[in-house]
């Protein structure tokens, strides 16, 4: 039976939670998350409107157009 080998290229985590600077650094964009929820039809940005922030969509249909 032949084994398959493993392709290098698919091991694409460079950082791991051991790496203690990356760890520090992921709590820390963690701890500063802020969970929000809108009711729906909600327009959270109007065109030309600045946004200081990113949203992560996690339920739900987001419909964008520019």
């Amino acid at each position: 039976m032949l084994q398959k080998k493993e392709d290098p290229r698919l091991n694409l985590s460079y950082f791991t939670w051991k790496d203690l600077s990356y760890r520090d650094f992921m709590l820390d964009v963690l701890q500063k998350l802020e969970p929000r929820c809108e009711e729906g039809g909600t327009v959270l940005l109007d065109e030309l409107d600045e946004s200081l922030e990113i949203n992560f969509v996690t339920k739900g249909i987001v419909y964008a157009g520019y």
